[in-house]
Order: C-alpha cells, then structure tokens, then sequence
C-alpha cells in the first residue's frame, strides 16, 4: 500500500515516529508510535531515515537524543482556473 492508492480511496491520517539521533546526525532506532492507518508507515519511516541532521562537536558532552516527528497526510482540492 503508498501514498497513491490512499489518494485514489480517499484516505487521510497521521503517523507519529520516534527516533534517536547519533553523533553523526543519523536517526536510528526508528519505531511508529502511532498511526491513524497503517498505508503512511513505511512512507514515514522512509522519510525519517533520509532525515540528516548537523554533526555534533567531538567534545560536546550531550545526553541521548530522542525524538519524535508527525507526518501529516491530507487530501488538499484542486480547483481549475
């Protein structure tokens, strides 16, 4: 399931990842901690682990780095003009 076939049936949702982020600006330990339907996971999984993110110092004490992002998938009209 994508993107594509939610548009075609008209299927809206949120998906909800949670996400480290190392020193070298990579997510990891990717995990859906929610979804209102489960076609956008993979597609909101993809999306974060393209995310990049600005290196750390090497002497920059930091603790762990944990977040979260919310993708948001809409049907938006289209008028002709």
């Amino acid at each position: 399931a994508n993107p594509a076939l939610a548009r075609r049936e008209r299927i809206a949702g949120d998906v909800q990842v949670c996400y480290n982020v190392n020193r070298e600006g990579r997510p990891y330990r990717n995990a859906v901690r929610s979804s209102t339907n489960r076609i956008f996971e993979n597609q909101s999984i993809r999306a974060i682990r393209a995310t990049r993110y600005q290196q750390l110092p090497k002497d920059r004490e930091v603790p762990a780095i944990k977040t979260c992002r919310t993708f948001r998938f809409r049907l938006e009209s289209v008028t002709a003009g």
